[in-house]
């Protein structure tokens, strides 16, 4: 039976390791709940800076409900959306080449179940812009897939996409924009139906939608003024049991709780005082207020509704503060379409030192596999010389199986392999110490046993085979660099080159197997990866443990080295796109987070705030040679993949920090 890794996965970080995937049957995802669609409303503009859009039908969008815009400006790219009751607008995908437009969603998280706010979206400057804003129900805030592109000639069209969401429903928008006076017709490809009003000035502006299974998506319209762009998303139906977040960490500071959660979806949080009192479980269908004083379930006071993946609470709040050596407790519930998940609970104590604070990192028990092991076969093959698979908890898990080998082992490695259909290939020997003190062994590893790899692969016919490379082949020097850049290294002798070098022969390597002998090859170029469960060198890390024990924290030089953080999330995202999606085979891709930018200076001083550490920073000479500037452009992954970076740098560290203080003993005994 042929494979297909048909959901998100959350895998295994600085796990040294190849993983292979296969099914041993077709397992269906969870049912959804029916998808429809409630109203539309546009406005347009000859000039304007901003646009607002109320919805006079209804008078007001639904708690729960998810509101989409599809729309633009002549000036560029819209510079936000909001209102309406959305706590979080998200931009899907947008095509900026020609009349511009953009898909942008939230979900309607209001307490009181009403909003009559108008939807506003802003530009850089006044120009010609265009709106059309769409309320459905049933929606989750998970995007399947996503595309779009521009053109010149007839037919306009977004790329194609390919759903995954195989026993639930998918809404697919399809828009396109382009000068006024064009109707388009009918779009080929399926059947669209069309929202109306459609906008014909100051641009020609229309959308399309489907409610459909899993499938691809090829639309095509007549266009007549030749200039034109299309976007294409895929938002996935609500499930009709709706999951616990997947990860939920509480951590403080002397005046603040916070808590951090990774879900598509909206959270409804309770707040109670006491470990004995009992959280009432909301009622589906019901939404739920924060008002000043608070709403009560039960004996809990409800704090939170919203998606933003984070909340804070401080001492000086005027609604719902929280008292300094005072230990809350939360319980996190997801809210998709007002059916809740059965709730994730965190403590958390806002100390007044480091010492008296209480940290707390809750996993539902499928956090670190499912949906991706659950709905597939996997094989990890590792040495187990980092052993970072010790962390993740998945022992004894039916459908993972663990082998120990070596990539250097030619035949093991393609038993390994044998019957699997993606093939992501991440081992190697990295980070600049053990690169410095096994050079000959990394350059064998690195390149030789890639090459056992890819035979193997190749013996047994993957259908996909992920490569790992590295952000090193740009050189000392890369500010949004792209794939097609030209790659550089140091000079022979340097050992802090010899990494980069064995990578960089290593994806010449496939690449000529790619060419010659049909590997279906997609090669990723991580940028700067952190997250909990990381191992060996790791500036983020190393800075985390240094400051949990309020030691002096050591930077190189002046501290002035610029670095895009990418949380683990995220990048595993981007992998896991590389697996999946027919426009990555044949391609390199950066992984990265251009928003994460930061010097290590400032990286230092924000984990010291984040812990509440009393640590100072010391500076001392580099060893070796530098790398000054490294930030990626991640442009081409998110044209072809719908690769978007969604974790912020504090968010991420500070979801990080309570898992390094958690196994902090057995980590510096390592």
């Amino acid at each position: 039976m042929n494979a297909m890794v048909r959901s998100r996965a959350v895998a295994w970080y600085g796990v040294a390791t190849l993983l292979g995937f296969a099914t041993l049957g077709v397992m269906p995802s969870p049912a959804s709940a029916a998808v429809t669609f409630v109203q539309q409303k546009t406005n347009n503009s000859s000039s304007a800076s901003s646009l607002t859009v109320t919805f006079t039908t209804n008078q007001s969008t639904t708690a729960g409900n998810v509101l989409v815009v599809v729309g633009g400006s002549s000036t560029g790219a819209l510079t936000g959306v909001s209102g309406a009751g959305v706590g979080t607008w998200t931009k899907a995908t947008s095509s900026l080449t020609h009349t511009k437009v953009e898909i942008w969603y939230g979900a309607v998280d209001i307490a009181t179940n009403t909003s009559t706010t108008p939807v506003t979206a802003t530009a850089s400057a006044a120009g010609a812009m265009y709106i059309s804003v769409t309320e459905w129900n049933g929606l989750s805030l998970a995007i399947d897939q996503t595309a779009a592109q521009g053109g010149t000639t007839s037919p306009a069209s977004p790329p194609s996409i390919t759903t995954t969401n195989a026993s639930s429903n998918d809404l697919v928008l399809f828009g396109v924009a382009d000068s006024s006076g064009n109707t388009y017709g009918t779009p080929s490809g399926g059947t669209w139906t069309a929202l109306s009003p459609q906008i014909t000035t100051p641009v020609a502006q229309s959308v399309w939608y489907q409610i459909a299974a899993a499938g691809a998506f090829s639309p095509t319209v007549t266009e007549t003024a030749h200039s034109w762009d299309a976007v294409i998303t895929a938002l996935k139906g609500c499930p009709t049991t709706v999951s616990d977040p997947t990860t939920v960490t509480a951590n403080a500071q002397s005046t603040s709780a916070k808590v951090y959660w990774s879900t598509p979806n909206q959270v409804l949080i309770l707040r109670n005082s006491s470990s004995t009192s009992t959280f009432t479980a909301p009622t589906t269908g019901t939404s739920y207020a924060v008002g000043a004083g608070g709403q009560l379930l039960g004996s809990a006071t409800i704090v939170y509704n919203g998606a933003a993946g984070s909340f804070t609470q401080t001492t000086t709040d005027p609604v719902n503060p929280v008292t300094a050596n005072t230990t809350y407790y939360y319980k996190v519930h997801t809210n998709c379409d007002l059916t809740y998940s059965a709730g994730v609970v965190v403590n958390v104590k806002p100390g007044s030192t480091l010492a008296q604070m209480l940290w707390s990192y809750a996993t539902t028990a499928t956090t670190l596999a499912a949906p991706g092991i659950d709905d597939n076969d996997v094989v990890v093959y590792d040495n187990l010389h980092r052993n970072a698979i010790q962390f993740a908890h998945v022992d004894g898990h039916p459908h993972l199986h663990f082998v120990k080998g070596d990539v250097m082992d030619y035949e093991a490695s393609r038993r390994a392999i044998d019957k699997c259909n993606i093939v992501i290939h991440c081992a190697a020997i990295a980070g600049v110490y053990s690169v410095d003190r096994n050079a000959v062994r990394t350059m064998e590893v690195n390149m030789l046993g890639t090459h056992q790899v890819v035979k193997a692969a190749l013996d047994v016919g993957v259908e996909r085979f992920v490569e790992f490379s590295t952000s090193e082949v740009y050189g000392p020097f890369i500010h949004k660099g792209k794939e097609d850049d030209l790659t550089t290294i140091g000079p022979i002798g340097e050992s802090r080159w010899i990494y980069a070098a064995s990578k960089l022969a290593s994806e010449h390597l496939s690449y000529a197997h790619y060419k010659e002998d049909g590997l279906p090859l997609a090669i990723v170029r991580p940028f700067n990866v952190y997250g909990p469960r990381q191992v060996g060198d790791g500036a983020i890390r190393g800075i985390v443990l240094q400051a949990l024990q309020h030691a002096p924290i050591t930077l190189y030089n002046d501290g002035t080295q610029i670095r895009a953080w990418c949380f683990v999330e995220d990048f595993v995202d981007g992998v896991l796109r590389c697996a999946e999606r027919p426009e990555a085979i044949g391609q390199a891709f950066n992984l990265g987070n251009p928003q994460g930018t930061i010097t290590n200076f400032e990286l230092a001083n924000m984990i010291i705030r984040l812990t509440n550490s009393t640590s100072t920073i010391v500076f001392k000479p580099h060893p070796g040679p530098e790398v000054d500037l490294r930030v990626p452009s991640i442009e081409k992954a998110a044209t072809l993949l719908g690769f978007q970076p969604t974790v912020s740098l504090e968010a991420g560290i500070s979801r990080t920090i309570p898992w390094y203080a958690e196994h902090m003993a057995g980590l510096l005994k390592a």
